[in-house]
């Protein structure tokens, strides 16, 4: 485990383009590798494919949000890249609704931290939450750091979503907000969002609570079926 969401299977034998591993019962797995990306894993011990040519079967877990960035040659320009959102939905059958939580730390990326307290930088936190009527992304500085810009939110990707999004929709802290990339859509087969928006939300900007929702269209699968996941 590479902290309490991703779930990484390394290959360790020499020659082998394959590897078993265990997803934990009880918890929801969606693939994070080049093998049925996206798409929801059982649970259990399997034998995952993984050729040369692909990445290691790595997994994330139901209920999390992992901010990400594309890779550049260097850190120093990664960390230039527009931040995208990685959101794992899990249901929660007592409020028959799905959710997800994560957090970012963000600072210089070079400074040395002599004293937490002291040192600059920010802390966000994010919770998701989706029903059959809508759904709510929401982002809460907790912290705030100075003199220190950060890239804009540009893309989020939401796996095991069971409902039909309405962009059209969408409002960004109360106000309408036009999502119009031919990037962004919903594949129903896969359970898939993906919103790719240039400068979809500025965290340098407003603040300290930021809010997108849209509203949903009904359920894309039998309510039986959904109580299962």
């Amino acid at each position: 485990m590479w902290g309490p969401a991703i779930m990484v299977m390394p290959v360790t034998d020499p020659g082998k383009d394959g590897v078993g591993g265990y997803l934990a019962e009880y918890e929801k797995w969606y693939s994070l590798y080049d093998f049925e990306y996206g798409r929801h894993m059982p649970n259990g011990y399997h034998k995952f494919k993984a050729p040369t040519n692909y990445l290691p079967p790595i997994f994330i877990r139901g209920g999390y949000i992992i901010p990400r960035q594309k890779p550049s040659s260097t850190t120093a320009a990664s960390r230039m890249n527009n931040f995208q959102l990685l959101i794992a939905l899990k249901l929660n059958k007592k409020k028959n609704e799905m959710f997800a939580k994560g957090e970012l730390y963000w600072d210089d990326g070079e400074s040395i931290i002599n004293h937490v307290n002291d040192h600059n930088w920010y802390h966000f936190e994010f919770e998701f939450l989706v029903d059959k009527v809508k759904a709510e992304l929401v982002i809460n500085r907790k912290r705030q750091a100075k003199d220190l810009s950060l890239p804009t939110i540009d893309n989020i990707e939401i796996f095991g979503y069971t409902y039909l999004p309405l962009f059209q929709t969408a409002t960004l802290d109360g106000e309408q907000y036009k999502i119009d990339s031919p990037d962004t859509y919903y594949d129903a087969k896969t359970s898939i969002v993906n919103i790719t928006t240039t400068g979809l939300i500025d965290l340098n900007k407003n603040g300290p609570t930021w809010t997108l929702r849209w509203q949903n269209s009904g359920s894309n699968m039998d309510d039986n079926l959904l109580n299962l996941l």
